[in-house]
This record gives C-alpha cells, sequence and structure tokens, in this order.
C-alpha cells in the first residue's frame, strides 16, 4: 500500500524542492507556514500561475536538478476534492469527483488510512503518475468530510459502473 521506502524519499525529496522553489518564485498570503505553503505551491501549479518549468529551470541554475521521473510526476498531479473510498491490501481506492474515473492509489511513506485515521472521506489531495504506480502526495488541504455508511454504499456502486466502464487505473499508461 506504498511505495518502496527508496522511492519514496527520492520522490518526496524532488517534490518538496520544486515546491519550495515554486513558492520562492512566486507572491503568497502572509502567514502560511510549513505544509501549507507546500499546498499553495501545489494550487498554483496546478492552476497554472506558477510554470513548473520556471521552478525546475532554477533549481537546475541552483545546481541542485530535479530527476526526470519526478518532473513527470509532477506534470501529471491531478490536485482535485478525491473520494477515498476504502483500502485492498495492496492500494486505497480514489474516486475523481466527477465519478467517471477511479484509481489504485499508494502511500508515499505510510498507508493512507494509518495518515488519516480512517478511510471513508473526502479531501482535496494530489494523485499522480510516479513510475509504474499512481501516488498521493500526503498533502491534503482543505476540510476533510467523512463518509457516512449510505454514502459509502451509494459510492461503492458508482465504483462498480467505473469498473464497468473499465475506468479504474491502477497503473499509468507508458506513452
Amino acid at each position: 500500500m506504498v511505495v518502496d521506502p527508496s522511492s519514496a524519499y527520492h520522490f518526496i525529496e524532488g517534490y518538496r524542492r520544486l515546491l519550495t522553489m515554486v513558492d520562492a518564485q512566486s507572491a503568497k498570503p502572509s502567514g502560511l507556514t510549513g505544509l501549507q505553503l507546500l499546498a499553495h505551491s501545489r494550487q498554483l501549479i496546478t492552476s497554472g500561475l506558477a510554470p513548473l518549468d520556471s521552478a525546475a529551470e532554477a533549481l537546475v541554475q541552483q545546481g541542485e536538478a530535479v530527476d526526470e521521473d519526478v518532473l513527470a510526476a509532477v506534470q501529471s498531479l491531478q490536485l482535485k476534492q478525491w473520494v477515498y473510498l476504502r483500502d485492498t491490501t495492496k492500494y486505497s481506492v480514489f474516486i475523481d469527483p466527477e465519478f467517471e474515473k477511479a484509481y489504485a492509489v499508494l502511500g508515499l511513506i505510510q498507508p493512507l488510512k494509518q495518515v488519516l485515521g480512517d478511510s471513508g472521506a473526502m479531501m482535496e489531495t494530489g494523485v499522480m503518475a510516479y513510475r509504474d504506480r499512481y501516488v498521493c502526495d500526503g498533502i491534503f488541504s482543505g476540510q476533510l468530510v467523512w463518509l457516512g455508511a449510505g454514502y459509502r454504499a451509494s459510492f461503492s456502486e458508482n465504483l462498480a459502473e467505473i469498473k464497468k466502464r473499465k475506468n479504474f487505473y491502477k497503473a499509468p499508461v507508458s506513452p
């Protein structure tokens, strides 16, 4: 349910450096610290207000280039209000907010259920294709909304339909 440790730390370090550089290159609201700054930088990237290539080039100029696999992952970043439905023995199930697609998602260093305390929630987070799997970036912003039994059952029905349409993705498609 998690990425292997060396890959996870490789990703986390590169992602942190990219987000930190985006923060350094942009105006930000005052009073943000730590994870709030990273979440803000992530929002700037996905909204197109902070070009990812500019941050990556600045890191190259400083001699701190981010590896291509991390950069490719960040380019695939989907920042949404996901439905985190449940866990299987191999992955966590995330459904996109339009209920058209679902993903088998891994945590980076901890299973998502362990990070959040339970499954069955809606929250804003980033999901991206990293190497041969989908991963959650582990930065949760906005309000976490827990789903009751009725909602979980309804979303399970949505998942069954998504799978029937073959829109459940366990691994990114290679180019």
